[in-house]
C-alpha cells in the first residue's frame, strides 16, 4: 500500500508477502530549531531478515533530524531493495506484483533510492539494491535521485551488492536536498562506513564523495545498530570514511571519485583498496586552527589516485593576510617502504 510519511517506528518484519512502494516514504525528522516547535520523536523504519521491499517511481529518504532507517539482513535471508516489475523476487507464490504477465522487465531507474538527510542515520548489512537511480516526486514536480544518497549522515553499509543501478544525477536543489552528482553512492559531508560489499554493472561510478569529507578524524567500524555483529575490527587506524574491501566492476567509473573543490578542514586519504579520481582541482589554501591534506598510503597497501581532464590536479595555495605569521596550504604525499603513493597527474605548490 502506498505510504506518505512514518512519524513513529515502525517494521517491516514479514518476510512471507512481498512489500510494494509507489508512493516516497518518508520517515520523519526532528530538526528542532525556534521554526520547529512541535516536540515529537523522530520516525525510524526497521527491516527484518529475508524482506522483500519493491518500489516503483518511488523513494525512502530520512528526513533532517535523528530519524533512522535499519535494513540488517544476514548471509542466508538478505534484504532485497528492487523494482516493482523485478520477477525474480517474490514471496507466498507472487513474484510478478504488477501482474504484468512479464510483458515489463526491470531496468535501472524504475525507482529513486535510499537517501539520507542530515543528522539521520542508516544501517544496511546484507542487502541486495538494483534498479534504482531514477526520477520521483518532489513539492511540485518530480526529480533525479541517485541510488544511495548520504548527505551529513551516520551511515553504514556492509556485505551488501548493489548493481543495475541509473545514473540519477540533478543539478536543481530539489526542494533543498541540493544537487547530486553521477554516482551509485552519493556522500556530502559524511564519513560512511563502506566495507566488503559488490559494486557492479551500474551506469555511474561506484562511490563519489567530496573533498571535505575526507575528515583527519578517526573512525572506525562501529558494528550493527542491533550490537557489534559482524563488526570488521582491523581498520582501527582509519581516518574519516571508511572504505574498504569491496569489489568493484563494470561500473561507469571503477573507483571513488572525490570531487573537486576547496579543503576547508583538515584532510587525510588513507583507504587504500580503492582507486581514488580526481576530475578537477583539489585547492588547500591557508592553514587556520586546523588544515593541510595528506595522501597516505599503508604499511602494506599503495594509496592510487587517477587524475583526468585539464584543470585535475592538487593546489597548496595561500592568501596574503595583515599578519606577519600567515601560514599557506600543505600538501604532503606520504608512501611507505615498498608502497609509494601513485599519482597519475599534476600537483601545485
Amino acid at each position: 500500500a502506498p505510504i506518505d510519511k512514518l512519524d513513529v517506528n515502525g517494521r517491516f518484519n514479514d518476510a512471507d508477502i512481498t512489500h510494494v512502494i509507489t508512493e516516497n516514504l518518508l520517515i520523519a525528522g526532528n530538526p528542532g530549531g525556534p521554526v520547529d516547535t512541535k516536540a515529537r520523536a523522530s520516525g525510524r523504519l526497521a527491516i527484518d531478515p529475508g524482506v522483500i521491499v519493491k518500489l516503483g517511481s518511488a523513494r525512502i529518504e530520512a528526513e533532517v533530524g535523528q530519524s533512522q532507517l535499519i535494513a540488517e539482513g544476514t548471509k542466508l535471508r538478505p534484504i532485497i531493495f528492487t523494482s516493482v516489475q523485478d520477477d525474480r523476487f517474490g514471496n507466498s507464490g507472487t513474484f510478478d506484483v504488477t501482474n504484468d504477465k512479464k510483458l515489463t522487465s526491470p531496468a535501472p531507474g524504475q525507482w529513486g533510492g535510499l537517501i539520507f538527510d542530515a543528522v539521520s542515520s542508516g544501517s544496511l548489512d546484507y542487502v541486495y539494491l538494483a534498479h534504482a537511480g531514477g526520477r520521483t516526486p518532489i513539492d511540485g514536480g518530480f526529480d533525479n535521485f541517485d541510488a544511495v544518497e548520504i548527505q551529513q549522515a551516520q551511515f553504514r553499509l556492509t556485505n551488501s551488492i548493489l548493481e543495475n543501478n541509473a545514473d540519477g544525477t540533478s543539478t536543481s536543489n530539489r526542494n533543498g536536498l541540493g544537487q547530486n552528482s553521477a554516482a551509485t553512492i552519493f556522500v556530502r559531508g559524511a564519513q560512511p562506513t563502506i566495507l566488503n560489499n559488490v559494486i557492479r554493472n551500474n551506469k555511474a561510478p561506484a562511490i563519489s564523495i567530496d573533498a571535505d569529507a575526507m575528515v583527519a578524524v578517526s573512525n572506525g567500524d562501529d558494528g550493527r545498530a542491533t550490537g557489534p555483529v559482524d563488526q570488521f575490527e582491523d581498520y582501527t587506524d582509519n581516518d574519516g570514511p571508511l572504505v574498504r574491501l569491496n569489489q568493484l566492476s563494470n561500473n561507469s567509473l571503477n573507483g571513488m571519485v572525490v570531487r573537486a573543490g576547496e579543503v576547508m578542514t583538515e584532510s587525510v586519504w588513507d583507504d587504500t583498496d580503492i582507486v581514488h579520481i580526481v576530475n578537477g582541482e583539489i585547492i588547500v589554501k591557508n592553514f587556520h586552527t586546523f588544515g593541510g591534506l595528506r595522501l597516505k598510503s599503508s604499511s602494506v597497501e599503495s594509496l592510487v589516485v587517477k587524475l583526468s581532464g585539464q584543470n585535475a590536479g592538487f593546489t597548496a595555495d595561500g592568501t596574503l593576510l595583515d599578519i606577519d605569521d600567515r601560514v599557506g596550504g600543505a600538501l604532503q604525499i606520504m608512501g611507505t617502504i615498498g608502497h609509494p603513493v601513485y599519482q597519475i597527474g599534476r600537483a601545485h605548490v
